[in-house]
């Protein structure tokens, strides 16, 4: 198998990890002070890789491994050989995020001894000793068959701003339970089932997430045979919405395949019901620390509103809940801007938490335009006045940012050189894309906003000009 980030990930939008990978990754959850620490993703100990192994002669041997995409589970196939080189049994050993039970991630061993003349005895280990983190105080517990890990981040991402929980239940595993122990009848074919509830009290999670998670994990117990219908059916119903077919020769088949996977990739990483960004590498990734930047807008973002408008709405949300670390973020200039500023590299808060180390934090400014650019094709795609209304005060914010960049020169008004585009270039002074993005978003949420309230009066109103 190849190891690392070049494995496989499974995901929901809410947690998502690589499989065999060390860690898990909660959407929202992070961990570290603004662009000093950096605030990143906060490390959640897996308890997701599970290694099966033989109790009793002859030899597990793997026959392959595949990522299903269409419907978002990975699985890994294994015979029992026999001394003689007979084969005894077949293993399929499944793991998925349930895409419709957002906390829920499932670990399926489907086991087929049917012609087998003897008991097959299995053991199965999920590689979770030392339950710790860099990120994350945990503290655990084992009861009833399950076990709970739960802690608080070590570092708020603002000052004085809040520190989150984190808390998992899974299946004790321990030799005590028995549940390690898997036997499988001569003659039979027979299912095994572990399921990991995550939670937080993030905004809008719950308040309480270590009852949540005990309390789920029962439910999830309970259900575990029609899991996997329920999780398939979900994602059956995206793709019938959100696939892409193309015709054509062999090649026409690849780019289908191609394209697909990388919409699994972004549809795996986010949600309708939780509204956080994409990231470089995906939410199985801390790559870039998980920060989300212009390129889900820019590139990303397009074609999810395109094929799904509900997970486009909800990358618009995030950016809408951090409106006010925008604000902040352009005060903080000497003269302050008015306004929002989108930060170059966004987490928790809505502030800045691009790496000291990178200048691009303090000089990128293009982002805002691409924020708001990604807001007018929400709107030219759906027309939406309901949803213009409540985007209302950031693009509002948006257009006065851009405003105080400006100096009015009756009968004109002159914007004042913008910095930047290309991350590398730290000269520039003048951008053609960003004075494009400005032009064109504030002249469409000028006329949208004059026709919807009859606003005839606010500086930015001259931009249009």
């Amino acid at each position: 198998l190849p190891k690392g980030t070049l494995m496989p990930s499974i995901g929901n939008g809410y947690v998502s990890s690589f499989i065999g990978a060390t860690q898990v990754y909660v959407a929202g959850l992070f961990n570290g002070f603004l662009t000093v620490g950096p605030s990143h993703r906060a490390v959640i100990p897996s308890p997701l890789n599970y290694v099966l192994s033989l109790n009793g002669s002859g030899t597990l041997s793997s026959t392959g491994y595949l990522l299903d995409v269409e419907r978002a589970v990975y699985s890994q196939f294994s015979e029992v050989v026999a001394t003689t080189g007979a084969v005894l049994a077949s293993v399929e050993q499944s793991w998925f995020a349930h895409r419709a039970n957002r906390s829920l991630v499932v670990h399926q061993i489907d086991v087929d001894n049917s012609k087998n003349v003897a008991t097959l005895e299995l053991k199965v280990n999920n590689g979770l000793k030392n339950i710790s983190s860099p990120d994350v105080r945990f503290f655990s517990t084992k009861q009833d068959g399950f076990l709970l890990y739960a802690g608080s981040t070590i570092q708020s991402e603002t000052l004085r701003g809040p520190r989150f929980t984190i808390a998992v239940c899974t299946t004790d595993l321990s030799a005590e339970t028995g549940a390690s122990s898997l036997s499988v009848p001569a003659g039979q074919t027979k299912s095994f089932y572990f399921v990991s509830v995550f939670s937080t009290d993030l905004p809008d999670d719950t308040k309480f997430p270590a009852e949540t998670v005990v309390a789920l994990y029962h439910h999830f117990t309970k259900e575990a045979s029609d899991l996997m219908d329920t999780h398939v059916a979900t994602w059956a119903k995206e793709w019938s919405n959100s696939g892409i077919e193309i015709e054509g020769d062999a090649d026409s088949l690849r780019l289908q395949q191609v394209t697909n996977t990388s919409l699994y990739w972004m549809f795996s990483s986010i949600r309708s019901d939780w509204p956080w960004s994409l990231s470089p590498g995906s939410l199985a990734s801390n790559g870039y620390n998980g920060h989300a930047f212009w390129d889900c807008e820019t590139w990303m973002y397009p074609p999810i509103m395109m094929l799904d408008t509900n997970l486009g709405k909800s990358l618009l949300q995030y950016r809408a809940n951090h409106l006010e670390g925008a604000k902040r973020k352009a005060k903080s200039y000497n003269p302050p801007y008015e306004g929002a500023m989108f930060p170059w590299e966004d987490a928790f808060s809505g502030q800045e938490t691009c790496p000291r180390s990178a200048d691009t934090g303090r000089y990128e400014q293009h982002i805002t335009g691409d924020i708001a650019f990604a807001f007018r094709q929400f709107w030219d795609n759906t027309h939406d006045t309901a949803w213009l209304q409540r985007s209302y005060p950031i693009l509002v914010q948006i257009c006065t940012f851009w405003a105080s960049r400006g100096k009015s020169i009756p009968p004109s008004f002159l914007l004042q050189p913008l910095t930047l585009f290309q991350s590398n270039r730290m000269a520039l002074t003048m951008s053609l894309t960003t004075s494009f993005l400005l032009m064109s978003t504030t002249q469409e949420w000028t006329t949208a906003f004059i026709r919807m309230w009859c606003v005839s009066n606010c500086l930015w109103l001259k931009l249009r000009k």
